[in-house]
């Protein structure tokens, strides 16, 4: 696979559209950069809690709790294997010891968190899974994140600035450097919960850590600032990853157990982004990752999105990408947040079309986020990270 990064007329593109070797040409759409900055953001970010009001304590309502559907093939049913549970772990961490925990028989109580029972976890820790963690950028010479000799993988990609930043801002010398870390700890955030060496829910889980998104310098802001999605960068990161779940899939051993992946994009897309006038741009991201659901569902590849964090420019988890594309059929599954007591956080995006599939721990939550220092912060971002654990129990056929 090769992609070129050119100019050309409308002319030109014809003509080379026609070649056969030819997948596809797609049209760069370059933002203003400089007026980037007020532009919808379609990260979800963990919230510090600080700034947080209080979780709501009142019952939610029932739309609120109702989960829709979920269909899932049955083709995978004979790669079913017993397996053991791990030692109970006293000193979890409540949201652990929560995922374990059986829930309240009808008209009881929620267990409180100090009345928690160990947490209890298959003795797998998801070896021989690949998870795919697309995000800002990871610090991986944190414990969590560090790959194990003879144990489990650890790899990185970052996508190069030519396809995630506009040709002005790189020759302009405001592109951010090309690295794995930051400028965020979102990333790290997402490894170390879902694959973290010490604290992840699949410590044993080979990681993929893939930086989708670039940064770049503003005089009128002292801090780099991330990136958008745009239709390049999207169709560079989707090409990335499945050529990297194919050639796995060559080097599989002939007879040898089927390839496991999960793949992780705790953000969306929010469909506003492009305004009035961007409704072919809107439609064009919407063919890209369609194609891309569409890839994953026929391989039986799980992938789990963020229902969102309210923001005063964002009212409903309908409103992004690829949240808005949810069929019964595909392999999505979105993810919304709860807290200790199995309650919907406050801050969790309405979901009026019924689009969450399943609530996952996501209040208060501490992760290192590099140097040594650490975050509470609750958030859908976090519940989307914590359940790729349930996603262990079953067995995909990559």
């Amino acid at each position: 696979m090769y992609i070129t990064h050119t100019k050309l007329n409308a002319t030109q593109a014809a003509e080379i559209a026609q070649l056969d070797f030819i997948e596809s040409i797609d049209v760069v759409w370059d933002p203003d950069y400089e007026k980037d900055e007020n532009r919808i953001p379609e990260e979800f970010r963990a919230i510090n809690t600080t700034q947080l009001d209080e979780m709501t304590t009142e019952e939610p309502p029932e739309s609120f709790l109702l989960t829709r559907s979920f269909a899932k093939s049955s083709t995978n049913a004979n790669h079913f294997v017993p397996r053991a549970m791990g030692a109970p772990d006293p000193n979890a961490p409540y949201w652990k010891k929560m995922l374990s925990a059986p829930p309240p028989s009808p008209g009881e109580a929620f267990l409180a968190t100090d009345n928690y029972p160990p947490y209890l976890a298959d003795d797998t820790g998801g070896a021989g899974t690949t998870i795919y963690i697309l995000d800002d950028g990871f610090d991986t010479g944190i414990p969590d994140l560090l790959q194990t000799p003879g144990g489990r993988r650890v790899d990185t990609h970052f996508m190069p600035n030519h396809f995630s930043l506009p040709a002005e801002v790189i020759t302009n010398n405001r592109a951010g450097t090309e690295e794995i870390g930051g400028p965020g700890f979102h990333g790290t955030i997402m490894a170390c919960l879902a694959g973290g060496a010490q604290i992840g829910v699949a410590p044993k889980a080979n990681l993929y850590l893939f930086k989708v998104k670039g940064s770049y310098r503003n005089s009128n802001r002292p801090d780099p600032i991330i990136s958008h999605h745009t239709h390049r960068s999207v169709t560079y990161w989707i090409r990335h990853v499945k050529e990297h779940i194919d050639q796995r899939e060559r080097a599989r051993p002939a007879g040898g157990p089927p390839l496991k992946s999960v793949i992780n994009m705790s953000w969306g897309i929010n469909n506003r982004q492009w305004g009035e006038d961007g409704e072919e741009s809107l439609n064009n991201m919407k063919t890209l990752l369609q194609r891309f659901l569409d890839w994953c569902s026929a391989r039986g590849i799980p992938v789990v999105v963020a229902a969102g964090n309210e923001d005063f420019r964002t009212w409903d988890t309908n409103e992004n990408l690829p949240h808005s594309m949810s069929r019964d059929t595909d392999s999505m599954i979105i993810v919304g947040a709860v807290n200790a007591r199995g309650l919907v956080i406050e801050q969790q995006l309405p979901d009026e079309s019924g689009l969450v599939h399943l609530y996952s721990p996501g209040h208060e939550i501490t992760t290192p986020t590099g140097n040594g220092n650490e975050l509470k912060a609750s958030g859908t971002s976090q519940a989307t990270a914590i359940v790729v654990c349930n996603l262990f129990l079953y067995s995909n056929s990559h």
